[in-house]
């Protein structure tokens, strides 16, 4: 947190007077501030700390950050369900991404529950089956040719691939000219990142993993 705090939110704070996240109409915020912050401390690096995926499985809130670094990081978002409260929001309609400081989205993904998720240990790659049986995957392993790679079986920009019952498309958003995508064995191959289908979802592996 602190390692975020000191990249996106200290400047903004010290030109309005109000460093250490004490800018607030609130009083007990900017004394809660100050008893908690960890002056002392050394920030970490978050990819030490921090997976690179994360699941809210009540509302399907689905967040992934390709890395650490500055504002040319790849994040990316979806809300399953919509949320009700003070901050309500309605569910997404899409993936929604934010690469090199772009805007946009991708795929369409509809209201409901979550049938399938799985994510490695670090998040590094994942999959995620959403209620009507559409399937997405989100591969920061760079075992692709490129920092980022997503994959679903519905409708989306990209390059498509048919493995005979299913077509997948394969998305590289950050990259200036993505791998080409072939077909081996019932599998997407790229680089050296394989995707198959298993029980009506999407699988990652790695050549010589």
């Amino acid at each position: 947190m602190k390692w975020c705090y000191n990249r996106f939110l200290r400047d903004a704070d010290a030109q309005l007077g109000g460093p250490y996240d004490t800018v607030s109409p609130y009083p007990h915020c900017a004394v809660s501030a100050f008893v908690n912050w960890p002056v002392d401390l050394p920030e970490k690096q978050p990819e030490t700390v921090l997976s690179h995926c994360y699941r809210d499985s009540t509302c399907g809130f689905y967040c992934w950050r390709n890395r650490w670094q500055d504002d040319q990081d790849t994040v990316i978002t979806t809300l399953l369900n919509a949320t009700r409260g003070y901050y309500e929001s309605k569910a997404d309609y899409a993936f929604y991404l934010n690469c090199g400081g772009k805007h946009g989205n991708w795929g369409t993904v509809v209201n409901g529950p979550t049938r399938y998720w799985h994510a490695s240990p670090l998040g590094e790659t994942s999959s995620l089956t959403i209620s009507n049986g559409t399937c997405f995957g989100v591969d920061f392993t760079g075992a692709s040719g490129a920092d980022v790679l997503l994959v679903t079986t519905g409708p989306a920009e990209g390059q498509a691939v048919d493995l005979g019952t299913v077509k997948l498309i394969c998305h590289f958003p950050t990259a200036g000219k993505p791998p080409v995508v072939s077909v081996d064995g019932g599998a997407a191959v790229v680089g050296k990142q394989r995707i198959t289908l298993k029980d009506g979802h999407l699988v990652f592996g790695v050549t010589g993993r």
